[in-house]
């Protein structure tokens, strides 16, 4: 999940997870104010929800193309049409995902965009109905790149975003095999996102959800004993290349450079984290931790992290059998199988 404006300018302090807090009030003047932005009012669109999933990639609306480009401050944004291989590729993908993803898609998603140039590898952004304010629905924006980028190739594009090249001889490779493309990993990332935001798996998807229905910051089975508030884990599991984790240059140039990774994946490696990306907040972890479950453990591929210098292999490993990661192996378990329902 790209970061959208509105969490930026939310950001607030820690909470303890421990125990149960008092929820506080729906902000009301936030609501009010989220409406007024097109791309966040539920009119503006015009959803079809018995309309098979696929037939929700619409062309970008002008309103939405300015919005991101506004937000992103990048004005290389255009609409992309995908061509009819990539529309059968995109439905198939489709009706791979968990049952529970397919069904918060089919009740909330109201568009799918894809958006050329896009920063991201996908971003989930939320709408609401001015007439129900328990109701929140999802737009879907996708890089169409990741329709021409297999597992493998995607991932480790999107992980060297992360590291300032310094030094010519050091590579990061991510092996995740050549069976699918990259659009299949976004999917369950930013479905993941979505059951996020409609069932709450987390205590919020983002600060604007919390603002919008008032929630606290009480620990869930996924966070629990995992995170101490929304980016910060529990401090035997953070690491000091952590905080300066950034992807895509959406936040300026990368803060860790990649004679740095080694120590990173050292740290990652030893944790309950599936990637670096899922280590930034709790809504990554679940949604990395999530995508690369089914891919490992339902589709059967590989998940491996390389880091090499002069050619050579200096440390490599496989995230989904760390101890660590296993640990939550039963939760994503539930939450892969599920009807939705938090346990």
């Amino acid at each position: 999940m790209k970061t959208g404006f509105l969490f930026l300018l939310l950001c607030v302090g820690p909470a303890w997870l421990l125990a149960a807090e008092p929820a506080p009030a729906p902000d009301a003047t936030y609501r009010s104010d989220m409406l007024k932005t097109p791309s966040h009012n539920l009119k503006n669109f015009s959803p079809n929800f018995k309309s098979p999933l696929a037939a929700r990639i619409q062309k970008i609306p002008d309103f939405y193309l300015r919005y991101m480009r506004w937000n992103d401050n990048d004005q290389t944004y255009t609409s992309y049409e995908d061509a009819p291989a990539e529309r059968a590729l995109l439905t198939d993908y489709l009706g791979k995902l968990p049952a529970v993803i397919q069904q918060v898609m089919r009740e909330r998603l109201l568009a799918i965009y894809y958006v050329k140039n896009f920063r991201g590898s996908g971003w989930t952004d939320i709408a609401l109905d001015e007439n129900d304010p328990s109701r929140l629905y999802l737009v879907l924006v996708l890089n169409p790149d990741v329709l021409h980028n297999d597992l493998s190739a995607w991932l480790t594009k999107k992980e060297n975003t992360c590291f300032a090249p310094d030094d010519p001889t050091v590579k990061v490779e991510i092996n995740a095999g050549h069976a699918y493309q990259g659009l299949l990993y976004i999917l369950l990332h930013e479905g993941t996102h979505m059951v996020d935001y409609i069932h709450r798996w987390t205590p919020y998807t983002q600060d604007p959800v919390r603002l919008l229905f008032g929630l606290s910051a009480t620990a869930t089975s996924f966070t629990y004993g995992w995170w101490t508030a929304y980016s910060t884990p529990v401090s035997l599991y953070d690491f000091p290349e952590r905080t300066r984790i950034t992807f895509y240059g959406l936040s300026g140039p990368p803060k860790l450079k990649i004679s740095e990774a080694l120590s990173a994946y050292r740290h990652l490696a030893q944790g309950p984290f599936v990637s670096l990306y899922g280590s930034l907040n709790w809504a990554e972890d679940l949604a990395e931790s999530s995508a690369f479950y089914f891919l490992t453990q339902k589709l059967k591929q590989p998940y491996e992290i390389t880091y090499s210098q002069n050619g050579k292999s200096v440390f490599q490993f496989s995230p989904c059998d760390s101890a660590k990661v296993k640990e939550r192996f039963p939760v994503l378990e539930k939450f892969i199988t599920g009807d939705g329902t938090p346990p």
